[in-house]
């Protein structure tokens, strides 16, 4: 992954992040939502996993967002 990409995904893993904390949802929260394990919100989180369009879709859902919102 280059150096933009990794930059783009740092900011879709803030924007997570922070649309979560302003829902006052935990990591556990988001991950029941999504019903999946909390390790892997945490990597979404933190930049470290590259989630599919069908994911992003399923995040936005739970946040109660669009998925513009998240991107």
């Amino acid at each position: 992954m280059n150096r933009i990409h990794q930059k783009q995904l740092k900011n879709f893993a803030q924007t997570v992040k922070t649309l979560r904390s302003n829902k006052n949802y935990t990591q556990e929260d988001l991950a029941a939502r999504l019903d999946i394990d909390v390790r892997t919100v945490k990597r979404i989180e933190s930049g470290d996993y590259n989630p599919s369009l069908v994911s992003m879709m399923e995040i936005a859902d739970a946040l109660g967002v669009t998925l513009k919102d998240l991107l």
